[in-house]
């Protein structure tokens, strides 16, 4: 079996927690694990301009005391990258330490559409 199903299927049952609350949003979840598979954060979009899943996934982990350095973050869509009502995801991931984003697809908004899966110029990929 793959190692990211049951992680993405997590993110995936956490996205359905968003329905009928994040639109005209997506509803997406994510779920931060470290090395070993240890759930660190969980998290679901929230109300339209109030913090998409991974940031929620960040609160989660920061409340719970761990840190997320050098973790993955499993999301059910690829991370903003542009500035709308919240900042972009891709940036506080990037921010938050995280080292590897696995998502089972790519965003098909215009305004992201790759760009979340793009490395920054001098970051540590």
């Amino acid at each position: 079996m793959n190692p990211t199903l049951p992680f993405i299927n997590q993110a995936l049952a956490l996205a359905s927690d968003a329905v009928a609350l994040s639109e005209p949003n997506p509803r997406v979840g994510c779920v931060i694990t470290d090395a070993a598979g240890k759930i660190l954060g969980i998290g679901h979009t929230q109300k339209a301009g109030s913090p998409h899943a991974e940031i929620m996934a960040l609160h989660d982990a920061a409340k719970n005391g761990h840190s997320v350095r050098d973790a993955t973050a499993y999301v059910t869509l690829e991370p903003c990258s542009h500035h709308g009502r919240t900042g972009p995801c891709c940036d506080a991931l990037i921010a938050a330490g995280i080292k590897k984003v696995v998502a089972s697809i790519a965003d098909p908004n215009p305004l992201v559409s790759g760009q979340g899966f793009r490395t920054p110029p001098g970051s540590r990929r």
